[in-house]
C-alpha cells in the first residue's frame, strides 16, 4: 500500500487512518440516503474518507453491489492485483479474462505499453463462487447489450450497443458523457481512450441498473468501452 505523507492541512497518513478506523470496524453504516456503505478490511468508511482513500491509494479496486452478496456494500481494495486475484475465483471469471484478452490484443496492435489502471465494479448477482460454482452462461436468445444516458436516472441523449470493444466513444459522441446506464452482460468502462486508466466493470446477470455514477466517483469520465 502506498504511504502518503502529512500534508499542508494537517491531515494524518493514509496508513494512520486505516488503523484509526480499526476503531470503527462496528460502527454504525455513515449512508443516511440509501447510498452504499463503503468499507475497507472489514472497516465502515465515511463518504469523506472513501474519497481520501481515493485520492491517495495508487491502485484503488471497488467492487459493489451483489458481489458481496449486499447489494448496497462497496468492498475496497488497495492494487488491483488483489482485485485480479479475486476476480479469478468468481462466476464472471471467464468475461473479465476475455475483457483482458481484448484489451491485451489491442495494445499489441498499437504498440502500446500496458498500464496498471485502477478498477471498480457494479454487480447485481453474487460474484464468489462459493455462492455458485456454475460460471455465468447466458441463454442465446439473451445477447449482451448496454444503454449509456447523459444525465443520471437513465435520462438525456443515450446510445445502446451490442458486444463490441470501443476504443474511443467520442466516435459515438458520448466521450465524457455517461453518467447513468443499464447492462446485460459485463460492461468494463475506462476513463481513457483505449481502454487506459481507471476501469469500471459492471456486471448483469440478467440485467443492471446503474442509476448515478457520480455515487461511484464515475461520472461523465467514461472515454472507451468494451461489453462481453
Amino acid at each position: 500500500m502506498q504511504r502518503v505523507s502529512a500534508g499542508d492541512d494537517g491531515m494524518m497518513t493514509l496508513s494512520l487512518v486505516f488503523e484509526d478506523l480499526m476503531l470503527k470496524a462496528h460502527r454504525p453504516p455513515p449512508a443516511t440516503d440509501g447510498g452504499p456503505h463503503f468499507v475497507f478490511d472489514g472497516n465502515v468508511l465515511t463518504h469523506h474518507e472513501f474519497q481520501y482513500f481515493l485520492a491517495n491509494v495508487g491502485e484503488p479496486v471497488i467492487v459493489a453491489g451483489g458481489a458481496l452478496q449486499e447489494p448496497n456494500l462497496v468492498q475496497l481494495f488497495d492494487s488491483r492485483d488483489a482485485f485480479e486475484d479475486w476476480g479469478h475465483n468468481t462466476r464472471f471469471a471467464f468475461q473479465f479474462e476475455m475483457i483482458e484478452e481484448i484489451i491485451r490484443r489491442h495494445r499489441y496492435s498499437q504498440h502500446t505499453e500496458e498500464v496498471r489502471p485502477a478498477v471498480g465494479l457494479i454487480s447485481n448477482t453474487p460474484l464468489e463462487q462459493e455462492s455458485s460454482s456454475i460460471p455465468v452462461v447466458w441463454r442465446q436468445g439473451d445477447k449482451s447489450s448496454a444503454s449509456l444516458f447523459e444525465g443520471k436516472n437513465f435520462g438525456g441523449r443515450e446510445i445502446s450497443v451490442g458486444t463490441a470493444a470501443i476504443n474511443d466513444l467520442a466516435d459515438l459522441d458520448f466521450s465524457d458523457t455517461t453518467s447513468s446506464a443499464t447492462v446485460r452482460g459485463v460492461l468494463m468502462l475506462s476513463d481513457r481512450i483505449n481502454f487506459g486508466g481507471y476501469r469500471f466493470y459492471i456486471t448483469g446477470d440478467p440485467i443492471v441498473q446503474v442509476p448515478d455514477l457520480k455515487r461511484w466517483g464515475f461520472d461523465k469520465v467514461a472515454r472507451s468501452a468494451i461489453l462481453i
